[in-house]
């Protein structure tokens, strides 16, 4: 990312005012997200409305879906400084990053990242985005994201308040959590937008600090975008881990800095035990 655009992540502002949404669907005609690209322009400026100055884009890839075919995750990057430049030539001043959300499907995960870093956080090799489509939490997983790990690579785990098998027991991800993956909530599942169970799993999360980041997921305009749930994550963990969750982790994966430590709650108590993000994986 060119300096100029990176001023924002140098500040030192203490506002609770997200700046970076680490989650979006915004190229048009390209996933599930807009069709079109006033579709897209409308989204970003909403964005930067809640204050937003720079979105992760982040088009599936390794993801079937029936309405569109994929596009070679290669091209995510120029696709991405295309609609930027769009969005500047109609005066909507935002920052945008090539990503992807990656699906943990092939066993060959790891190796596909190592050949196609443009697949990570900015083309860092830093962070990568990953999400479950199974419903589940699949028991290979857990090795596939240590695979990814042995890259250089932290793994994002998007949306995870969505699976079942988390619903019923949010230790299931203790382990990967504690061996450095970070998980990250949908704003809108803060607000009870999908369903009860959803909206439980999300506040279990934040409340055994478990959760590193929150994004929008946005598809459109009725994505929710992290400002409007910033006063629900202050209430659930209190201003100090609320600041880390929604303005210094983010501002950390874009600039491919490692992010302070969890605080994540012993299995059963209300005491907090301090795990390491760079933990060896066992």
């Amino acid at each position: 990312m060119p300096e100029h655009d990176r001023h924002f992540m140098d500040s030192t502002e203490k506002s609770l005012l997200p700046e970076a949404d680490l989650h979006c669907h915004l190229l048009p005609a390209w996933d599930d997200g807009p069709r079109t690209l006033e579709e897209s322009l409308q989204m970003a400026t909403k964005a930067v409305a809640s204050g937003l100055k720079a979105i992760l884009v982040t088009p599936h890839v390794g993801r079937p879906l029936s309405s569109v075919v994929e596009r070679p995750g290669r091209d995510i990057p120029a696709a991405t400084a295309h609609l930027e430049q769009e969005m500047r030539s109609h005066g909507i001043d935002i920052t945008l990053i090539a990503g992807a959300e990656l699906t943990l499907t092939s066993p060959d995960l790891a190796k596909q990242i190592t050949q196609e870093p443009w697949l990570t956080v900015g083309g860092q090799g830093r962070y990568v985005l990953v999400e479950s489509t199974f419903g589940c939490w699949p028991r290979y997983a857990d090795q596939l994201l240590y695979e990814i790990s042995l890259t250089g690579n932290t793994p994002i785990i998007a949306h995870p308040e969505r699976l079942p098998d988390v619903q019923k027991d949010i230790n299931t991800l203790r382990n990967v959590v504690e061996r450095g993956a970070l998980l990250q909530l949908t704003a809108r599942s803060l607000m009870g937008a999908d369903d009860r169970r959803t909206k439980q799993c999300s506040y279990d999360l934040l409340e055994a600090g478990m959760v590193g980041l929150i994004a929008s997921d946005a598809h459109s305009m009725k994505s929710v975008l992290p400002a409007e749930v910033t006063s629900l994550v202050q209430k659930a963990t209190g201003d100090t881990i609320a600041q880390r969750i929604l303005i210094d982790n983010p501002r950390a994966v874009l600039n491919g800095e490692s992010i302070s430590p969890l605080l994540i709650e012993s299995g059963g108590t209300k005491s907090r035990k301090l795990w390491s993000l760079k933990r060896l994986w066992t």
